[in-house]
């Protein structure tokens, strides 16, 4: 059986905005809310967009699978 993703769900709209937060790069959960508005584009925050600390990074406008493999890149990247 294949596992739900949170990052699941078919959209065009672009991500402009990913939460960097080292305490925030994590494989996203279903009962988290995770896209909110950054500067009038779309955010993504793995964690929960309603944490009060967040730290964007401009993506220059990646899709919500370029998001999942950023996460992952990023999680990799930690040390």
């Amino acid at each position: 059986m294949r596992r739900e993703s949170a990052l699941a769900g078919k959209s065009d709209a672009l991500i402009d905005f990913l939460c960097v937060l080292p305490d925030h790069l994590r494989d996203p959960q279903l009962e988290s809310d995770h896209i909110t508005v950054v500067d009038g584009r779309w955010a993504f925050c793995a964690a929960n967009v309603r944490d009060e600390k967040h730290e964007w990074t401009a993506t220059g406008g990646i899709t919500r699978a370029d998001v999942a493999r950023q996460l992952a890149q990023r999680r990799g990247q930690k040390a």
